[in-house]
């Protein structure tokens, strides 16, 4: 079942993805679709309240190792700008994220051994454009997907 998408502090963002021993990254250079193996599955947007997509999660899966899932977080309003972006992926116990001042993208994560499981995907934006620290960001977390 989709959550909504709700607003955030980005400080208590940063403090939640390091407290669990989340990547936090720098920019980044290739095309996000090039970097997940597989077929994409889904795709999950982070709005505004009027509209506007901010950013989008891509979730990939392969069969390889007994199931690869993996996910991009991808600038669609700030492209191009340094903003702040993550994104995570986890099956049961197995968490994977990235965080950090992107001008593309954030990711890729990546769980494997997700046949016949469920994996749990989302990721966020800052509202800021020059890498400073943002007052709010824009965050999607869908639950648990892809089961199967």
């Amino acid at each position: 079942m989709k959550r909504n998408i709700r607003k955030t502090l980005v400080g208590f963002a940063v403090t939640g993805m390091m407290a669990a021993g989340l990547t936090v990254g720098t920019a980044a250079t290739a095309s996000a679709a090039s970097l997940c193996p597989g077929s994409l599955i889904d795709t999950y947007y982070n709005k505004t309240s009027e509209g506007t997509v901010v950013s989008k999660v891509q979730l990939y899966y392969s069969s390889a190792n007994n199931g690869t899932d993996c996910a991009v977080n991808t600038a669609v309003l700030y492209a191009g700008k340094t903003t702040q972006l993550s994104v995570y992926i986890g099956v049961g116990s197995t968490y994977d994220g990235d965080m950090g001042n992107y001008t593309s993208y954030a990711g890729p994560v990546k769980v494997t051994g997700t046949n016949g499981r469920c994996v749990d995907v989302g990721g966020s934006a800052a509202n800021t454009r020059d890498g400073g620290p943002g007052e709010i960001i824009w965050s999607v977390d869908p639950g648990s997907v892809h089961c199967g």
